[in-house]
């Protein structure tokens, strides 16, 4: 798909990314907090940041650094708008595709602690401890897959080509945030953090 003039296609890719970064995050933060406390039963009651801190803390950070990196964007559609470069472009999927793969991330690690609740039936609290990686595990998968679509969408010279570059950045942070804190080690808790 190919935009009209430069200016409009280089803004129009930045309002793009903006909307993924930090409404797509909010909103999947938010269907993954209705779908768990639709799905979850625990053995006593808990919220979920005392079931799945792990998870919840994850969920937390990717949405911290889109609406960070949103407003990245946001300066940048003003800078493509004053200045425009270049010929007329086409939509970036990959640079796309890079940022809205952490966005998608908290709804994904929900999904897998929705299906195990159902399977397990009525999970211990050290089920939860397992659960909850296991949804890590998945938000981090996601964050890997969205670093590679950023490569890619480098390799391919989508332009403008600081969006893929803003796609490596969002991702590469994630991955360092989630490997330095630890969100997916058992036993992570939301006063003492991960177990050393």
């Amino acid at each position: 798909m190919t935009l009209a003039s430069p200016r409009r296609s280089s803004v129009l890719v930045w309002v793009l990314l903006s909307v993924v970064l930090a409404p797509g995050s909010v909103l999947s933060s938010i269907l993954a907090t209705v779908l768990l406390e639709a799905v979850v039963t625990g053995p006593v009651p808990a919220s979920l940041t005392t079931m799945f801190p792990g998870y919840v803390y994850g969920s937390a950070t990717i949405m911290k650094v889109g609406l960070l990196s949103s407003l990245l964007t946001l300066i940048a559609a003003a800078a493509a708008w004053l200045r425009p470069r270049g010929g007329p472009g086409s939509v970036p999927v990959c640079a796309l595709a890079a940022v809205a793969l952490p966005s998608a991330a908290p709804i994904a690690g929900a999904a897998v602690i929705a299906v195990a609740q159902v399977v397990i039936g009525s999970p211990s609290l050290t089920d939860f401890t397992y659960m909850s990686r296991r949804a890590v595990v998945v938000q981090l998968s996601l964050i890997v897959l969205g670093a590679a679509a950023a490569v890619l969408a480098l390799i391919r010279r989508e332009r403008p080509p600081a969006a893929p570059a803003l796609g490596l950045l969002v991702n590469g942070l994630l991955i360092v945030l989630f490997w330095r804190l630890r969100f997916y080690a058992v036993g992570f808790d939301q006063d003492s953090w991960a177990p050393r």
